[in-house]
Formats: C-alpha cells, structure tokens, sequence
C-alpha cells in the first residue's frame, strides 16, 4: 500500500498532519520510505513520530530534501522513541522556523538528550510530557525549571 501512495506524489501533497509508526526491522528500507513520505508532504503542520528508534525519523527530519516543510510543520509530537541516541537536536530545531509546540509521550529520555533541549537558544514550547518510568523524574528537573511553564500535560507511570 505504501509503495502504492508512493508512486503517487499527489498523495502526500497536501496532508497537513503526518503520523509515522516504525515498526518495521529493515532499517535503511524504512529510513527510504519515511524520508520519501516526509518530503512529498508540501504543507505539513503537525508530525507524529512514534515507535522504534529515533534515528530512521532524524535523518529525514535532517535531509537537504526536507527543507520545504520548514517553514510550515509546526507541531512535533514524539511517542514511545528512545532518545538515548539522539543527536543533533539544535540542528534539527534550527531548521524548523515556525516550531510552536513539541509533546513528549512515554519515550527513552537520557541526559544527553535533556541538554541538548536545554541548551536550545531558539524559543521552544514543551506542552505535554509523560514520563515512561519514575526514574526519569530527575533527570527532567532542570527541563521542567526551563519549559515549564509552557507546559499543558504531565504524567508519569509508577
């Protein structure tokens, strides 16, 4: 089916709100087909990233090719990825212009990737984080002290 819509560049053209799932092992076959889906999106406003690893989503988000949705996509939402092995984070959000808001739901938070946020010059919206575990508790601290008052949704799971 998505190689279908895939041959079809119309298809994506104006979708406006774009939810990926990786669940598929292949990863540079994926990492193919989600920068193909990402790029085709002319009018994108809102991304919803879930499941697997960040890093097939990263490099589309990244891609020379992307950079027609910059001025547009504003609305992240990151669901069930492990950021453990995120990087790159300030170039990525440089490069999106008109970035409102960004939700954080029951992913892999890890320290790098906390000040990688912190240490974000560009204004940033933090409105929903939900925490996998109790332990990530502390290490957001300081990300909360930041952007906390932006934020719409908090939870955690014990």
């Amino acid at each position: 089916m998505i190689e279908l819509m895939l041959h079809n560049p119309g298809f994506f053209h104006n979708i406006r709100n774009l939810k990926l799932s990786c669940t598929d092992a292949s990863f540079s076959h994926t990492k193919n087909r989600t920068s193909q889906m990402i790029n085709l999106c002319q009018n994108l406003k809102k991304i919803s990233l879930t499941y697997n690893s960040f890093p097939i989503y990263q490099s589309s988000l990244l891609s020379k090719d992307y950079n027609h949705s910059s001025n547009t996509l504003n609305t992240i939402i990151f669901s069930s990825l492990n950021f453990k092995v995120m990087t790159n984070l300030g170039k990525l959000f440089k490069q999106l212009n008109v970035l409102e808001s960004v939700h954080i739901i029951d992913c892999i938070l890890g320290t790098d990737f906390i000040q990688q946020i912190i240490n974000l010059n560009r204004p940033f919206k933090l409105k929903s984080i939900f925490l996998y575990s109790n332990n990530e508790l502390q290490i957001v601290e300081s990300l909360l002290q930041k952007y906390g008052d932006y934020l719409e949704n908090f939870g955690f799971r014990f």
